[in-house]
Parts: structure tokens; C-alpha cells; sequence
């Protein structure tokens, strides 16, 4: 297969509470466009100037790539195909029934931010018809005019998680399967990327594997949700492990301990918080008050997420 330039692949900032925090991507093919991630329906209006920048229409937008069903990335889904007809939805098997009624999501987000803050956030959440969304398989390819694109089912951030291989360019669609790296922080000497692990599902051994599958497809560009594309891939993919493994120590000494409540929440905060100044140092950064800004931020959503399978596992046993 020849090699595409990576100009055929288009970074849209979603201006998703703030610049260069949630992107999706335009994957441009012979005057046909694969839209990778939608981020929510406030950023539709985004996604239509970008597609009507490459000089195309709705009309052209073959297929809508939501790489997992957190409102961040799939929320716009439904608001997006309203005005593209001709496009389908695909997804991982386990996000389908949750793209076809997102009741689910939207309770669960709502009782997180509270009504108000949810509908700033991502507005109106619709449902998506069934005969417009189409579940891949961990392997398999889709000719897209002259190009494919490999799915592979990537856990460890979610159980509904895929990455897309361009194969043509050798990018790497990542969703939040490879972490969060945010532009303003990236003046080390390596990437400073780290792992996200929000309630519900983290699972640090199926993170790890999800990160090597990447790496191993011989991907030389990662186009990552949060944010932007990345070229260093090995080094990048060295971080990331570091930042799994360091989330997994937390959740050990969480997990035998005896704490409980806002005790644990605490504790694991601390720990996350610490592994996060062990990888500025990792990358020689000297971090600034807007780089640790960024990663408070983070620091709270994964202990939450690491508390929550903690307390998950207390229930079982």
C-alpha cells in the first residue's frame, strides 16, 4: 500500500472547556471523510467548519469513529449525524446499546457535575438509530477508498474502547487508550503523557496490554483525544507505561489499607499526585503553575477512578 502524507489527517481542536484539551480528527480520503471522535454536541458547529475547510459538505462524511462511550468523545454523535446522511456510526460492541439510548451516560454524568454543569458541558445528549451504528472487532480492517484502517479493542481505560490503525499513514487514533498528553506541557526531553483512569473501569494489566497492541502495529503517529498527534512514539509509549504502573502501586496501597470514604479518596490523591512529579522529572520538566494546573485537574478524576474499583473489589469479597 502507498504511503499517504499525514496532511490527509486533521487535527480539530473541540475547545472542550478550554483549548487543546479534546480533539477529534478528520481523516480525508478522495473527497470522503472518516471523523474520528465527536467530542459533544457544543462542538458539532466545530466539526462541520473543519469538514467544510477541506472544501467537502456533511454529504461527504462516510463514517463517525467514536472510540469509546464517555460523553467527551461521543456526546456530539447524534447532533453530528443530523446533518451528515450518509454517515455511519462505528464503535466498540459493548458502547453500541449506549450510543442507541444513552440514558445510562447521561444519568451517570448528571449525577457526577449536577444538571447545570452537565448541560454547559455537553448539552443535549440524543440517541442514535440503530441501523446507523455498526460495532467493529478487535482486528478487523475496513477499506476505506484506498486506504484501511485497523480496529483493535483496547481496554484498561474502558471496556468499550477502541484504537484505529491508519494504515496509509502510519496514525494511530488513540482516543484516551494512551493517556493525556497536553501541548503546553511537552518541553522535556521526552513526552510527559500520562494514563487516565476515571471511574468505572480501570484495569491496569489490560491498560498495559492496549498500549504495547498500539505500539506493536508499528503506528509512527499518535493521534490522541487529549491532545494532538505525537511522533516520539517510543518514548511516548515508555511514559505511559511508567504512569499505569504507578497508578496500579496507588490502588495497591489503597486496596490494603483499611481506608474508606474521603479517607481513601485522599490517600490515593496524594499518590497520584506524587507519580505525576516523579514523570515531570522523568522528562525534564520543571513544571510551571499552569502545567500543574493541567494535571490537578487529572489528579483527582483518576484517585476517584482508582477509589471506585478499590471500593468495587471490597463489595465482591
Amino acid at each position: 500500500m502507498q504511503r499517504r502524507g499525514p496532511e490527509t489527517v486533521v487535527t480539530v481542536d473541540c475547545h472542550y472547556r478550554a483549548p487543546e484539551s479534546a480533539a477529534a480528527y478528520l481523516v480525508v480520503e478522495e473527497g470522503h471523510i472518516a471523523i474520528v471522535d465527536t467530542n459533544t454536541a457544543l462542538a458539532v458547529p466545530v466539526l462541520l467548519r473543519a469538514v467544510e475547510e477541506q472544501g467537502l459538505t456533511p454529504d461527504c462524511v462516510r463514517y463517525v469513529v467514536v472510540t469509546h462511550a464517555h460523553l467527551d468523545h461521543c456526546g456530539g454523535a447524534a447532533e453530528l449525524l443530523k446533518h451528515c446522511p450518509k454517515a455511519k456510526v462505528l464503535c466498540h460492541p459493548r458502547a453500541e446499546r449506549h450510543l442507541i439510548d444513552p440514558t445510562r451516560l447521561v444519568e451517570s454524568a448528571t449525577h457526577v457535575y449536577g444538571r447545570e454543569v452537565f448541560e454547559t458541558l455537553y448539552g443535549n445528549v440524543a440517541p442514535i438509530r440503530a441501523s446507523r451504528v455498526k460495532a467493529v472487532e478487535d482486528g478487523q480492517r475496513l477499506r476505506f477508498g484506498k486506504r484501511t484502517f485497523l480496529f483493535l479493542h483496547t481496554p484498561g481505560h474502558s471496556k468499550h474502547h477502541i484504537a484505529m490503525i491508519d494504515l496509509a499513514t502510519g496514525s494511530a487514533f488513540t482516543g484516551d487508550a494512551f493517556g493525556m498528553h497536553y501541548p503546553s506541557i511537552q518541553h522535556g526531553n521526552k513526552p510527559y503523557i500520562y494514563f487516565s483512569s476515571p471511574p468505572t473501569d480501570f484495569d491496569p494489566e489490560a491498560a498495559r496490554v492496549s498500549v504495547r497492541r498500539v505500539l506493536d502495529s508499528g503506528t509512527e503517529r499518535l493521534c490522541v483525544s487529549h491532545f494532538g498527534v505525537v511522533t516520539d512514539v517510543a518514548a511516548a509509549g515508555d511514559v505511559l507505561l511508567q504512569s499505569i504502573d504507578a497508578l496500579e502501586e496507588a490502588m495497591r496501597g489503597g486496596m490494603t489499607s483499611d481506608l474508606e470514604g474521603d479517607d481513601l479518596l485522599s490517600f490515593l490523591q496524594q499518590r497520584v499526585q506524587a507519580a505525576a512529579m516523579r514523570l515531570f522529572e522523568e522528562c525534564g520538566i520543571e513544571p510551571t503553575p499552569s502545567d500543574l494546573a493541567h494535571v490537578d485537574r487529572d489528579v483527582l478524576m483518576n484517585a476517584r477512578g482508582i477509589a471506585y474499583r478499590i471500593e468495587q473489589s471490597r463489595e465482591v469479597k
